[in-house]
């Protein structure tokens, strides 16, 4: 997955729950964390870093599950959504 990808997720995930997206003042922990090789150490590192202004949980979350499990952002939504609301309180 490329840098613009996760960085669309967070905006995408921004506009679900109503919150601010995009890169934050940490824009090297994103690039960081994609010079990893594992999914879990990625996500990890999103969690560690946070690149992003807001959604940093909902965005490592939604990067490992759709890695991982090779679903679509729509199908892990719907399957998660109380999860992701959950998340954003």
């Amino acid at each position: 997955m490329q840098k613009q990808e996760i960085i669309e997720i967070n905006q995408k995930l921004g506009k679900e729950f109503k919150t601010d997206s995009g890169l934050g003042g940490n824009k090297s922990n994103l690039d960081y964390a994609l010079s990893l090789d594992n999914p879990y150490e990625i996500a990890k590192e999103i969690l560690r870093g946070h690149p992003f202004i807001d959604g940093n949980k909902r965005t490592a979350f939604m990067f490992y599950v759709m890695l991982t499990s090779n679903k679509s952002y729509e199908e892990i939504l719907k399957d998660f959504y109380d999860i992701f609301l959950s998340l954003s309180k």
